[in-house]
């Protein structure tokens, strides 16, 4: 089994603890928050899916789509 690529919205690799900013402006309907574009996020964790990343914002635990992060 080959490891799984996982890219951000300009085609960079990113890693587990890699840090990366938000490309556009998000709002998070069941958090109640506005992200908004240009935020930086540190200590990514990736998920078993190549589209999406975890990650802590404020305290607060969210799954980002890799097509609205750049990375740093």
């Amino acid at each position: 089994m080959t490891p799984m690529t996982v890219t951000d919205a300009n085609g960079n690799n990113l890693e587990d603890g890699s840090s990366i900013k938000l490309a556009k402006g998000l709002k998070v309907k069941d958090a109640g928050i506005t992200l908004k574009r240009g935020v930086v996020v540190k200590n990514i964790r990736l998920t078993d899916n190549k589209d999406e990343i975890d990650c802590k914002i404020n305290k607060t635990k969210i799954v980002l789509r890799t097509e609205f992060v750049q990375k740093r």
